[in-house]
Formats: C-alpha cells, sequence, structure tokens
C-alpha cells in the first residue's frame, strides 16, 4: 500500500486515488465509520502531544486519505515545533482532497468518491462551502449523499462503499 500512496503523491488524480482507495477499501483495516478524532482533539486540549499523535498513527491505514488525519498530524507536528513535519502533513491532506475532488464534479451523475464520511465535510472545507444541512439518496445500486450548501449549491458524494460497509456491519450473523 504505501508504494502506491507514494505515487499518489506524486500525482493526486482521479486514477492514483482510485488505485490506492481500492486498495484501502479492502484492507481489513478500513472503518469508514470510525472515529479517532475527538479522542485525538482530547488528547490536544490536554496537551498530550505524543499520545495525540500516536492515536493518529495507531488509527492508519484506515486514516491514509483523510485529509482531516493529516490535518491533525500537521496541528500536532506544529505545536511540537516540528515544522518540516507539519509542512509535509499539510501536502499530504491537500494531496488527498485533491485526489477526491479529481473523482468527479460533485454533481449527482458525477459525485465526489470518498472513504470515510468525514471526508465529506473535509471536501465541503476545501472547496470553500459551509454546511446547511443534507440528504441520503438511494439510486439504484449507488448511495449518495447530498450536502447542501449555505450558498444555495448541492454537493454530492457517493458513500456507497461505506455505506455498503455499514451495512455489512449491522448484518446479523447467518444472514449473508
Amino acid at each position: 500500500m504505501m508504494d502506491q500512496f507514494v505515487e499518489f503523491l506524486k500525482s493526486p488524480n482521479r486514477e492514483s486515488f482510485f488505485a490506492l482507495r481500492n486498495i484501502l477499501l479492502a484492507s481489513e483495516h478500513y472503518d469508514p465509520y470510525s472515529d479517532p478524532f475527538n479522542r485525538v482533539l482530547q488528547l490536544l486540549d490536554a496537551g498530550e502531544l505524543g499520545e495525540a499523535q500516536e492515536a493518529i498513527s495507531t488509527a492508519m491505514p484506515n486514516l491514509l486519505l483523510s485529509p482531516r488525519a493529516h490535518l491533525m498530524s500537521a496541528v500536532i507536528a506544529e505545536k511540537a515545533g516540528d515544522e518540516r513535519h507539519a509542512q509535509a502533513e499539510r501536502f499530504i491532506a491537500a494531496a488527498c482532497a485533491e485526489g477526491m475532488v479529481a473523482t468527479g464534479n460533485g454533481s449527482k451523475d458525477t459525485p465526489y468518491a470518498i472513504c470515510r464520511i468525514s471526508d465529506e465535510h473535509d471536501i465541503l472545507a476545501y472547496l470553500g462551502k459551509t454546511f446547511s444541512d443534507q440528504s441520503l439518496v438511494h439510486d439504484g445500486d449507488r448511495h449518495l449523499d447530498v450536502m447542501n450548501c449555505k450558498d444555495g449549491t448541492e454537493v454530492w458524494f457517493d458513500i456507497t462503499e461505506p455505506y455498503n460497509k455499514l451495512e455489512e456491519r449491522l448484518r446479523p450473523r447467518g444472514t449473508e
């Protein structure tokens, strides 16, 4: 996975994003609904920088394509006085957002592909949009989130894989 990650960082485009995303989605570590971010924020607030970075690191590779995880790592590095690491993490966060944005145009017909539900808000921030509300739309085999923004625009996300993973997790054993 790391070779594909390096290739993705060299050129964060649709193809390299999907190549890495497919590996991540097939990984036993993939959990699109995990939320290590609150714990990391608690540790940051307590000044526990080492523990905060450990919490992010422990959640890898699940968070590998999460702009939020890399931005949090940048903040931790900044607070620790490691500007070089902070710059690298900001670069990775931007590459993750660029890769997701390269997957579509945010319309219903060509929604952005994400890995985690938290990516939706990260992409809205990247696009300079302010969230208003959202709806889940089932469109054939696809599951989409439409995010309504305060400027009156809609931004669509394909959440089929995360949604299916959640359904799989919630399915009673023996009903496969």
